[in-house]
């Protein structure tokens, strides 16, 4: 990364900018499904769960995460990359797979060069396919810009580096594998290439929450929770039928890591402790249209106008302590990072390009 201050691509609106009504959207589900656990077991699970701490009214903790249905079963390595290169999505699921048959596709991919990019669960045998198209790109790669951009107003650019794409191995000592959007780390706390990100951004275009939210846990779990902070963001470009794009909407879920106490008498494994963590989400976004037609019937200068996107429990706040391993050093510009409200709009009148 350049050591040069960078400026940031989305400026910050006027303050007090007008709420629009938007068009009828789909909300968040909470309700409860029987489902395969993030284990692989058939069990009731509820993926978000009002907390009962004071943290704030929007903040959830997780129960069980359902696993993606898969979207074919396994047949060779070249097959699943062949369709990674055709694919019009940004990812599929194959199930089920063995770690040998995951290593056959890593290999292939790396003799083709192909920019897929793979999760393995190894509870699971569960493989998830990213295919970085230009919408999955400009999802993280532009959310990440503006996060970047505020750490050099704030001095701290410097101090920050990126891991994107870096593969990971789970440090539990299973066969789990990811490699996340976007992400990063403090080099003065985390000095070494090796070492996991504290912050990592998962983005779906088509790729299915279940999906976002597997990736999620395999962070914080696989990680022993050396991962501190998961933004998923899920983009929902369709609507339903004849509705004109009036639906489209983003979806931001702000993720930490939780640790509980370990119950009396249980034994002290790494692998026990890391099972009696659980993650937080402290805040679900979602940026909605809210213009006055349908996204598809606007002018092009409609749809750049950041005012017909509406934001609803914004700003995103991401935690100083957590992202630096540190609290802020009194008196300076170290601060929690905040993309504000307006920041969010502009970046949504982006997203949406054809």
């Amino acid at each position: 990364m350049s050591t040069s201050r960078r400026s940031r691509m989305l400026p910050s609106a006027a303050t007090g900018v007008k709420r629009k009504q938007p068009h009828p959207s789909p909300g968040v589900s909470t309700r409860r499904s029987s489902s395969r656990s993030a284990t692989g077991s058939n069990s009731m699970s509820t993926a978000l769960v009002p907390s009962t701490d004071n943290v704030s009214d929007t903040a959830f903790l997780e129960k069980a995460s359902a696993l993606p249905v898969a979207d074919s079963a396994f047949t060779t390595a070249a097959d699943i990359l062949s369709r990674a290169y055709s694919a019009t999505g940004d990812g599929f699921v194959v199930e089920p797979v063995s770690f040998a048959e995951y290593r056959s596709v890593a290999d292939e991919r790396d003799r083709r060069g192909s920019k897929a990019r793979l999760f393995y669960l190894h509870d699971a045998r569960l493989l998830i396919v990213t295919v970085p198209t230009i919408h999955h790109e400009m999802l993280h790669g532009q959310l990440y810009f503006i996060f970047t951009g505020m750490l050099w107003e704030a001095g701290l650019g410097d101090d920050w580096v990126g891991t994107h794409a870096t593969t990971f191995r789970s440090a539990l000592g299973n066969t789990s594998t990811g490699e996340g959007d976007s992400g990063g780390r403090p080099k003065s706390a985390r000095r070494s290439n090796t070492e996991w990100p504290v912050l990592v951004m998962q983005v779906g275009w088509t790729q299915s929450l279940a999906s976002l939210r597997c990736k999620k846990d395999f962070w914080f779990r696989q990680s022993d929770h050396q991962v501190k902070i998961v933004i998923l963001v899920k983009a929902f470009p369709l609507g339903g039928s004849g509705d004109g794009g009036s639906k489209k909407r983003i979806l931001i879920e702000n993720w930490q890591g939780q640790s509980r106490l370990q119950r009396p008498g249980a034994t002290g494994t790494r692998a026990h402790a890391a099972a009696t963590r659980d993650s937080v989400c402290l805040q679900i976004i979602n940026i909605v249209w809210a213009g006055p037609m349908p996204y598809d019937e606007a002018s092009m200068s409609v749809r750049q106008d950041p005012n017909n996107f509406n934001v609803t429990r914004g700003p995103l706040k991401l935690d100083f302590s957590k992202l630096f391993l540190r609290q802020p050093i009194p008196h300076t510009n170290e601060k929690d990072i905040i993309i504000s409200d307006s920041e969010l709009q502009h970046y949504a009148t982006v997203m949406w390009l054809p």
